[in-house]
């Protein structure tokens, strides 16, 4: 993400569009199953927030190849490995009554989805992502600051 800002500040479309299309192969293929879970997250100590921060960083770099004409929201590999299914995997958990079953050896807030399910719900053109939003998080979502940064 770093190398592909700094790239994109100083113009360089081409190596923002390389180091896009090069995290299909080797981050998507590599740290996503065809099922959506993210096996390297999930070993940690702190799978929940681990995977969470891992997939924000794999919106941020789909985001970054928007800005060059890359879809990386929409690129999937042949077994079915996508960001997409990633975030599917995750949403469950955004309701309180549904327990993460992975190890999480400190608490966790539910409310760092609220960005990722924005962004999802105007990427994928996705009603129920922003049905999330309303079911769970309406009492935090008018103050949250992806509001101002993604507005509906």
């Amino acid at each position: 993400m770093q190398v592909g800002r700094y790239a994109l500040f100083l113009g360089r479309m081409d190596i923002v569009g390389q180091i896009v299309a090069l995290a299909a192969q080797r981050r998507v293929t590599v740290q996503i199953n065809p099922d959506g879970s993210q096996p390297l997250e999930l070993a940690r100590t702190k799978a929940f927030d681990y995977s969470l921060f891992n997939l924000r960083a794999l919106f941020d770099l789909a985001t970054l190849g928007s800005d060059v004409g890359t879809n990386l929201f929409a690129w999937q590999s042949a077994d079915g490995r996508s960001i997409r299914k990633a975030l599917d995997f995750m949403t469950p958990y955004v309701d309180p009554a549904k327990v993460w079953p992975y190890p999480q050896i400190t608490d966790y807030s539910r409310d760092d989805f609220v960005p990722l399910l924005r962004r999802a719900g105007i990427v994928y053109q996705a009603p129920a992502y922003e049905g999330l939003l309303a079911t769970y998080y309406a009492a935090v979502l008018p103050a949250d600051h992806v509001q101002l940064q993604n507005p509906r």
